[in-house]
């Protein structure tokens, strides 16, 4: 069974479909990019995933259950979650603090800079700043990380949540070719090692090319191919959208 499956979402602004009668599935442990030119829907279809927007048609189901309809907060409990194009997290905290905070909220448990936290927090925040390879930058105050850092920094906030299903929204925005490949490198390890399933938008084609297994692109609003990578290089559609005639 598809841990993610979309059938025929829409979402509409205004009377103009931003998402048209999108459908998808995507398997466990799978690195599924979506890709397309600025405008083609791909962030308003996380925002739907991730339930910042509701579904004006169609059904969301994540491991078999339906989600649209619930709460980003709901939907982060169940195992989702989700990373911006801009990273975010507390800049003034440190390194620890910030993956901490994730963790001790997945807990329920209240939270402050002088509170003493429990042992299994402090081991589970640990593990986690040794699997996002930040345990030597832990007293670090995040803002500042360089720029591969501060996405391995908003990765571990979400793992702190326990998701175990990412929605990446552009993971190597911003970055030189150096840290885009060490990125890369960084979320292929971490999706092996910690059995993760990762959808994620990214412009870089060829960093596409490298890391996904399945591939869907679109195109105002809709899926206009769908396959391997090999076959989307190949696509004679995809090629005029990217490159013209």
């Amino acid at each position: 069974m598809p841990v993610l499956e979309l059938h025929g979402v829409t979402k509409l602004f205004g009377g103009v479909a931003a998402v048209a009668d999108v459908s998808l599935s995507v398997e466990s442990n799978q690195i599924y990019g979506v890709i397309g030119p600025n405008g083609a829907g791909k962030t308003t279809l996380f925002n739907l995933i991730s339930g910042y927007y509701r579904c004006d048609r169609g059904r969301i189901v994540f491991n078999g259950a339906e989600i649209h309809g619930l709460s980003p907060y709901a939907i982060v409990a169940k195992g989702i979650g989700r990373s911006f194009q801009v990273t975010s997290f507390f800049p003034d905290m440190t390194v620890w603090e910030n993956v901490q905070a994730a963790v001790l909220v997945k807990k329920r448990q209240s939270w402050s800079l002088l509170s003493h936290d429990s042992q299994a927090s402090r081991q589970e925040t640990e593990v986690i700043l040794g699997q996002v390879e930040l345990l030597d930058k832990m007293n670090d105050t995040a803002k500042t990380l360089a720029a591969g850092d501060r996405k391995k920094l908003e990765l571990g906030i979400v793992l702190g949540t326990g998701a175990h299903f990412l929605l990446l929204d552009e993971p190597t925005c911003g970055m030189s070719p150096t840290e885009t490949t060490s990125t890369v490198d960084f979320i292929t390890r971490i999706t092996e090692e910690m059995k993760l399933t990762i959808l994620f938008t990214e412009h870089k084609i060829d960093m596409v090319m490298g890391i996904s297994s399945h591939i869907a692109v679109m195109h105002f609003g809709s899926i206009i191919a769908s396959g391997r990578p090999a076959d989307i290089r190949m696509n004679e559609t995809v090629q005029q959208i990217y490159f013209g005639d």
